[in-house]
C-alpha cells in the first residue's frame, strides 16, 4: 500500500481508538451526575438528611474537580517527556479501580475519597490523547482532529447517560451502574493497549511537521522536551497562554455546571422523573458534539484568529440563553427550558473544545502542547470546582433562577476575555505575515518531509476542481513520465503545487479574491534540496499559463472555470514585455510542458502510481543538485 494512503488510514484508526477510549473515561465520570439523586436517597436511608446528602455529594464533586485540576499540570509535562500513550492507558486503569471500589463502599467519606482518586487518575488521559494527536497531525488539521477526539467526552457522555437511563428503567441501582461503567472502560483499555501507537514513526511512517508558530519556534517540532525549564519557560512568558487560561476558567465552570446539575435541575426544577431527566440531559452533550464538529471544521478553515471569533460568538449567545432561563416564564411545560439548555450546549461546547485542544497545540506544538493543555485545563477545572459545592449551595439558597443568572454573568465576563484573545491573535498574525512559515526541520529525510505534507494536507480539494491535491500532483507526474520527461522534470511535475500545501491556504482562497502565490512558496520551500532544473519549472508554471493565454487564444478558451478564475488573480495574460521576459528564461520550455500536464491532471478517480513510486527520482534529483553545489 502507498505510504500516504497507509498513513491516512492509520490516522483515522488512531482517532477512533482515542475517541472510544476517552468515551470510556466518561462512563466512569457521568455515572455520578446520572445517579446522584439515587445516591442521595441511599444516603438518606442511612440516616443522613437530604440537605446534608446534597451538600456532601456536592463537596465530593468539588473535591474531585480540584484533584482533577491539580493533576493536570503534572499530566501534561509527563506526556511531553515520556509520551502520551502511557498516560492515556494509566488513567484508564486508575479510573477502573476507583469506580469498582466506589460501588462497594457504604459511607460518604469513603465514596468521596474514591471519587477524588478517580478524578485524579483520569486527569492523565486527556494530556496523553493530545500528545498522541500532536504526533499524528500537523497544524492545518489541529482543530478538526481535536474536534473528533472531543466527541469522546460529548457523544460518549451522551451515550453513557442514555444507557444509564435505560438501566435505571430496568431497575438497576447506582452500584450496578458503577460496575457496568468500570467493565466498559476495562474492555476499551484492552483494545487501546493492543492497537494504539504513540507516533507514525512506530509503524515506519513519517510524522507531520509542527511548523514554527508555537511559543517554542522551531523546537515546536521536537516531540521530546530537554528539561522542565525548557518546557515551561516559553509558555509562562506568553501572554496568550495566560489569556487562554482565563478563558478556560470561565468556559469550564459553565460546562461543568451543566454536566453536573442538569439531571438534578430537570428533576427538581421541571418535575421530570429520574429516568426522564437522564434521557433529557443526554441532549446537552449530543448537541454539544455537533457544535464541536462544526467548530473543528471552522477552526481549520479560519485559522487561529478565526477560532477567537467562534469563541466570542458562542459565549455571547450562551449569556443570552442563561439570562432567558433566569428571567423567563415557561409555565408548567419543560420543553422551553430543555430547548434552551440544549441551545446553550451548542453555543458553548464547540468553543470550549478549542482551549485544551487545538489552541493548546497552537501554543505548544509537539514539544509542549500537552503541557499547555495541562495548565489550561488546570485553570479551567479550578473554576469548575465551584460547579460542585458552590452551585449546590446556590441552588438551595436562591433557587435555579439565581444559578442561571450567576452563570450568565460568567458567560459575558468570559466573552470580554475572548475579545482580548482576538486582539492578541490579530497582532500575532500581523507579525507572522502570510503565508505561514511551515519550513520543516532536518530531522526527517527529504522524501519523508514531502510525504508528510501530502499526508497532512493532500486530501484537501484541488482548488475548484473535482480532484484532491494529491491526485492532481500524482496525475501530473504520471503524464510527465508517460511523455518521457527526464527525472528532474517528472519531480517538478509532481511537486509543482506543493506551495499550496506549504502555505496551508483554504480551498476557497480564489473565491475570496486572493492569490496565494503558491508557485513562489513552493519554489522557496524546495530550493534548499533541488537545482534549477526542478525549481525553475515550478516557479514558472503560473507564468506559463499567462504566456499561453497571451499567445494562444484556443488555450485560454479551453481552461477550466477554476483556472480562469485564478488567471485573473494571477495578473491575466502577459503583455508584450511579459512574453519577452518569459521566453528569455532558459527553463521556459520545460515550464510550458509542465503547464500542459498541470491542465490535464484533473481526472477524478484516475488510477496512477502513488507517491512512493517517485521516491528514487526525488532522492536522485536532490543528490544531483547537492553534487553540483
Amino acid at each position: 500500500m502507498d505510504p500516504s494512503r497507509r498513513l491516512k488510514i492509520r490516522r483515522w484508526a488512531t482517532l477512533g481508538l482515542l475517541v472510544t477510549g476517552y468515551a470510556g473515561y466518561y462512563a466512569c465520570r457521568s455515572n455520578l451526575p446520572v445517579t446522584q439523586v439515587m445516591i442521595e436517597d441511599d444516603l438518606a436511608r442511612g440516616g443522613i438528611s437530604h440537605e446534608a446528602a446534597r451538600l456532601g455529594i456536592g463537596a465530593a464533586v468539588s473535591l474531585g474537580m480540584l484533584a482533577y485540576a491539580l493533576g493536570k499540570p503534572f499530566a501534561g509535562p509527563l506526556a511531553d517527556f515520556r509520551g502520551g500513550r502511557a498516560g492515556f492507558l494509566g488513567g484508564m486503569l486508575g479510573a477502573i479501580a476507583c469506580t469498582v471500589a466506589m460501588a462497594m463502599t457504604g459511607t460518604l467519606p469513603a465514596f468521596t475519597a474514591l471519587w477524588v482518586g478517580n478524578r485524579l487518575t483520569q486527569s492523565f488521559g486527556w494530556a496523553g490523547a493530545l500528545k498522541v494527536v500532536s504526533r499524528w497531525f500537523g497544524p492545518a488539521r489541529y482543530a478538526s482532529a481535536m474536534g473528533v477526539v472531543s466527541l469522546s467526552f460529548l457523544f460518549g457522555d451522551a451515550a453513557a447517560r442514555l444507557v444509564m437511563g435505560r438501566l435505571i428503567h430496568l431497575g438497576l441501582g447506582w452500584r450496578a451502574i458503577f460496575l457496568a461503567a468500570a467493565g466498559l472502560l476495562a474492555s476499551l483499555f484492552v483494545l487501546n493497549a493492543i492497537a494504539l501507537r504513540e507516533s507514525p514513526a512506530d509503524l515506519g511512517l513519517p510524522e507531520p511537521d509542527a511548523g514554527t508558530d508555537s511559543v517554542y519556534g522551531r523546537e515546536g517540532d521536537d516531540p521530546t522536551a530537554r528539561g522542565l525549564r525548557d518546557l515551561l519557560g516559553p509558555l509562562m512568558m506568553s501572554p496568550a497562554f495566560w489569556v487562554v487560561c482565563m478563558l478556560s476558567l470561565g468556559l469550564t465552570l459553565l460546562r461543568e455546571a451543566f454536566s453536573t446539575w442538569t439531571p438534578t435541575y430537570y428533576t427538581e426544577g421541571l418535575g421530570l422523573s429520574k429516568a426522564q431527566a437522564a434521557d433529557a440531559s443526554a441532549l446537552f452533550p449530543l448537541f454539544g458534539g455537533l457544535s464541536v464538529l462544526l467548530a473543528g471544521y471552522l477552526g481549520d478553515r479560519l485559522g487561529r484568529a478565526g477560532r477567537g471569533w467562534v469563541i466570542l460568538g458562542g459565549l455571547s449567545m450562551v449569556g443570552v440563553g442563561l439570562l432567558t432561563l433566569a428571567l423567563g416564564d415557561f409555565g408548567k411545560s419543560p420543553v422551553g427550558p430543555i430547548a434552551i439548555v440544549t441551545a446553550v450546549a451548542f453555543c458553548l461546547l464547540g468553543p470550549y473544545s478549542y482551549l485544551a485542544g487545538a489552541i493548546s497545540l497552537d501554543l505548544g506544538g509537539k514539544h509542549g502542547g500537552a503541557t499547555a493543555s495541562g495548565f489550561v485545563d488546570m485553570a479551567g477545572y479550578l473554576g469548575g470546582a465551584f460547579a460542585g459545592w458552590g452551585l449546590a449551595r446556590t441552588s438551595l439558597d436562591i433557587g435555579w433562577r439565581g444559578v442561571f443568572a450567576l452563570l450568565a454573568g460568567v458567560a459575558w465576563a468570559s466573552a470580554a476575555v475572548a475579545l482580548i484573545y482576538l486582539f492578541m491573535q490579530a497582532r500575532a498574525a500581523a507579525r507572522r505575515g502570510t503565508p505561514r512559515d511551515t519550513t520543516t526541520t532536518m530531522t526527517m529525510t527529504l522524501f519523508d518531509r514531502i510525504l508528510g505534507l501530502f499526508s497532512d494536507r493532500g486530501d484537501s480539494a484541488y482548488y475548484g476542481e473535482k480532484v484532491t491535491q494529491s491526485e492532481h500532483a500524482l496525475q501530473s507526474a504520471h503524464l510527465a513520465a508517460l511523455e518521457g520527461a527526464d527525472d528532474d522534470l517528472v519531480v517538478a511535475a509532481l511537486l509543482h503545487d506543493i506551495g499550496h500545501l506549504v502555505s496551508g491556504h483554504d480551498e476557497d482562497i480564489a473565491d475570496r479574491g486572493l492569490d496565494g502565490r503558491h508557485e513562489d512558496a513552493g519554489a522557496a520551500w524546495l530550493a534548499a534540496a533541488f537545482g534549477p532544473s526542478v525549481i525553475e519549472p515550478i516557479r514558472l508554471h503560473v507564468a506559463a499559463k499567462r504566456y499561453l493565454c497571451a499567445v494562444d487564444p484556443a488555450y485560454r478558451d479551453g481552461l477550466s472555470d477554476a483556472s480562469r478564475q485564478s488567471l485573473s488573480l494571477q495578473g491575466g495574460p502577459f503583455d508584450a514585455a511579459g512574453i519577452g521576459a518569459f521566453e528569455a528564461n532558459p527553463h521556459h520550455r520545460e515550464a510550458l510542458r509542465l503547464r500542459h500536464w498541470d491542465d490535464a491532471a484533473k481526472v477524478p478517480g484516475l488510477a496512477v502510481p502513488g507517491l512512493d513510486h517517485y521516491r528514487d527520482r526525488i532522492e536522485a534529483a536532490a543528490a544531483r543538485a547537492g553534487a553540483a553545489r
